[in-house]
């Protein structure tokens, strides 16, 4: 059969997205997710909330907000279950959500991520081709689910133009310079910024790192806050993420205009 999707409508519907939100995100406690009252609230004024399934099991879900600003919708939350990541789910959700967004009037639509996650990153600068210059720290304050306890909640404000084409042009080159590095697995920063592009190092796997060292883990959480603040307030965006897996190495590509 495959799997659907579709907008949610129903009391009953919001209420598995709920379930399947605290899931995704390892939640302790029910007090952290989105009631189904609000998903209402959320649908009722110009916002959406959608599943992807399997038969009849909800086994992805999105929702997004309409805001102050004309054109465009905030994108919440958008999570797979995890017997199911992996598998293409979430760029389809994705696409979804555009498809539906246009129809809508929405021209862009922007959401939040950490920007130490690199599997996140891959998928919204490198598949759904958003960019970025904008960085918040400690965003949603201390959080205590299962991803995100531990470090401060810096993120990044992702901005995906609806209707522009994947990727925009960038003559990227072959070899780049860092403006954060690591040496024996901690983060290193180098002062420059006479380039149209650089690379700014992230983690390849920062959960394991907070698992196993945390101080390295928070290390590098403020070594990325300083360099890609102070990128940003020099004119350069993110426009692309790089994941190589036999070196285990990732990191984003920055330019300036």
């Amino acid at each position: 059969m495959g799997i659907s999707y579709r907008v949610c409508t129903s009391n009953e519907e919001y209420d598995t997205v709920q379930k399947l939100e605290m899931t995704v995100w390892n939640m302790p406690s029910a007090d952290d997710a989105i009631t189904a009252h609000m998903m209402h609230i959320v649908t009722h004024t110009g916002g959406i909330v959608m599943g992807a399934f399997d038969g009849d099991r909800m086994i992805g879900l999105a929702v997004g907000l309409a805001t102050k600003f004309p054109g465009r919708l905030w994108s919440h939350m958008a999570g797979v279950h995890p017997d199911y990541q992996g598998q293409g789910i979430g760029y389809d959700i994705k696409q979804f959500q555009r498809e539906w967004a246009i129809k809508q009037g929405y021209t862009e639509m922007r959401w939040t991520f950490d920007p130490a996650m690199r599997r996140n990153a891959h998928f919204n600068f490198h598949l759904l081709g958003a960019t970025t210059n904008s960085y918040h720290e400690n965003f949603y304050g201390v959080m205590k689910d299962g991803i995100n306890a531990g470090v401060p909640s810096d993120r990044f404000e992702v901005v995906w133009q609806l209707e522009a084409d994947k990727k925009s042009s960038h003559e990227i080159p072959s070899e780049l310079r860092f403006l954060l590095h690591e040496n024996n697995r901690k983060p290193v920063i180098i002062e420059n910024r006479s380039e149209r592009y650089y690379a700014v190092m992230c983690p390849y796997d920062f959960p394991a790192l907070k698992a196993e060292n945390l101080d390295l883990a928070v290390q590098w959480r403020q070594a990325m806050r300083e360099v890609l603040q102070s990128a940003f307030d020099s004119g350069y965006h993110v426009v692309d993420f790089v994941a190589d897996r036999d070196s285990k190495k990732s990191y984003y590509v920055l330019h300036r205009r």
